[in-house]
């Protein structure tokens, strides 16, 4: 086996007296890795459009995201996994990508200032070298974004045992939830009049500022309270190994599909059809929240005000409705597993609680199917609103649907996986790696040989899961882009915002979000399937 061939020196560690101190340490860089991603969802789409980007042009700009999912964590997972650094494995790779981060997001919030040094270039071209570079650094941040999210998520597995890896990955999955909030609450507030411009004159600059400095002071942390293995000699490991053992992986994947077993696709295909939905919502509800304001909220009175800084105005407004989504999210990822779980106190008072309005016995598949149902009732009605109060209520209401997704179908996967182990008599390894689901497989292969040969089996089901989830973007930015080309008109330009009371009050994108309502039912009829199928047996 190649895994016997390597030969280590040292010990996995982590500082700290207590548990929950040593959890917090471990997964601190998840908080701000995720701080960054909500500040680019939060402002890039106003920042672009801005600088003079059309809407179809935007959808397109967005297929980075699938992309350096797809490609960047597999590739850095195997680079990784073979690295000999004495910093250890993972830290050379996240501190590398939170520095690469750091400097794309710089780029981009001063990419005027930057352009501005060239001299004598025109007007339109002094423009169009800035659209350019702001997109670059935008696809650089998205692409080392996903190195360094690979490479946390890998430390979670190379560090913890494996009976402390559900907990490793329930901890991250609530520092995801603290960055987002503290993101999208820093975004709302006014940091150039905070700071006296100190952080720059806009808004996007000083929340840049903030952003990398908590990306790399959070990766700082982990750094220092996480000691590695270190790799004294690693298998033979060249360019034509690591493209071979990407294209073996895709083959693995492709082979699965074909035998997936039937409960286990349902979650695949309910997941496919959600996160349409769910991406044209992560990436356009802030600036839809914006246009609504900018049609039926935004006075004259604010324009008069001076406002210098009109682009951070209105993505502030924005910003305000992801802190209240982020803040229902947060709140029901912390009851709703006490709701359908059955072993604390809470959990009585909130089913007994319950049961007053509904039912005693709520499942995990019809918690589920109420979310799809919920977000498909709140894009649908994206159409119909007319004012910010409106538009942030619909937006704060999709906070329990999110919750819901990032929770349940990584609980019944790896129940399902787990009932496979049982069906079969073997063990499957792992299991809680199935909860991560942007990562492949890139733990140790030693520890992993240590359990039983099926983890590779959890690994394949996850990457098909992966599959599942990111190739509806793909679909979603085509729609998108045709839906913007037939209804766009001109671009603005951050000279040439829109004035109060015009634009279309986000009636396009609203449109967009009622195409993502389609598939977000389509999801919960799956959904009511799964949950027949799982009475059955």
């Amino acid at each position: 086996m190649e895994a016997e061939s390597r030969q280590w020196v040292g010990t996995s560690a982590i500082k700290g007296q207590k548990e929950w101190a040593q959890m917090a340490l471990l997964t601190v860089s998840v908080a701000g890795l995720q701080f960054t991603w909500g500040v680019e969802m939060a402002y890039v789409n106003i920042y672009l459009r801005g600088l003079g980007m059309s809407k179809p042009m935007l959808s397109v700009v967005w297929v980075a995201g699938p992309l350096s999912g797809l490609l960047m964590q597999p590739v850095v997972g195997v680079l990784s996994d073979n690295s000999t650094s004495k910093f250890g494995r993972r830290r050379p790779y996240i501190i590398g990508g939170s520095i690469t981060v750091t400097l794309a997001l710089m780029t981009m919030a001063w990419a005027r200032e930057i352009v501005r040094i060239v001299p004598l270039l025109s007007e339109s071209i002094a423009k169009f070298i800035t659209l350019s570079l702001a997109v670059i650094a935008v696809l650089v941040t998205d692409f080392a974004v996903n190195a360094v999210q690979a490479c946390c998520r890998a430390l979670i597995v190379d560090v913890l045992p494996a009976d402390r890896q559900e907990q490793g990955n329930a901890w991250a999955g609530r520092m995801i939830a603290i960055g987002h909030l503290i993101s999208y609450y820093a975004g709302y507030l006014d940091l150039v009049s905070l700071t006296g411009g100190l952080l720059g004159d806009t808004q996007l600059k000083s929340l840049c500022i903030v952003a990398s400095a908590s990306l790399l002071g959070c990766v700082g942390v982990t750094s220092w309270a996480v000691s590695e293995r270190v790799l004294l000699v690693r298998d033979s490991v060249s360019t034509n190994t690591v493209w071979k053992t990407l294209r073996d992986i895709a083959v693995k994947l492709y082979s699965t599909m074909r035998m997936v077993p039937p409960r286990i696709f349902l979650i695949f295909r309910i997941q496919f059809c959600a996160w349409y939905g769910w991406f044209t919502f992560l990436f356009y509800s802030s600036q839809w929240v914006s246009e609504v304001y900018i049609k039926y909220s935004y006075s004259d009175q604010d324009v008069s005000a001076g406002d210098k800084d009109q682009v951070g105005s209105l993505a502030r407004v924005g910003s305000m409705a992801l802190t209240v989504f982020s803040f229902v999210s947060l709140v029901c990822s912390l009851l709703l597993p006490e709701l359908v779980s059955r072993r604390s106190k809470l959990n009585r008072m909130l089913r007994t609680l319950a049961r007053k309005f509904i039912y005693s016995d709520i499942t995990l598949t019809e918690l589920w199917l109420a979310s799809h149902v919920i977000y498909a009732f709140c894009a649908f009605s994206t159409g119909f609103v007319r004012s910010l109060f409106q538009a942030t209520a619909l937006v704060a209401l999709c906070g329990f649907s999110w919750a819901v997704t990032t929770w349940a179908p990584f609980a019944l996967l790896a129940e399902e996986i787990h009932l496979l182990q049982q069906d079969h008599t073997y063990e499957l390894g792992t299991i809680e790696q199935s909860m991560d689901v942007h990562q492949f497989p890139a733990g140790d292969p030693d520890d992993i040989a240590r359990e039983a040969d099926g983890s590779e089996e959890s690994g394949v089901y996850l990457g098909i899961h992966n599959v599942a989830v990111t190739l509806p973007q793909l679909f979603s930015t085509f729609v998108s882009f045709l839906i913007f080309s037939v209804f766009q008109v001109s671009a603005p330009s951050e000279e040439n915002l829109p004035k109060p009371g015009e634009g279309d009050g986000g009636r396009v994108i609203a449109f967009t979000l009622q195409v993502g309502a389609i598939p977000a039912l389509l999801a919960a009829y799956y959904t009511y399937k799964l949950g027949t199928a799982r009475k059955e047996t």
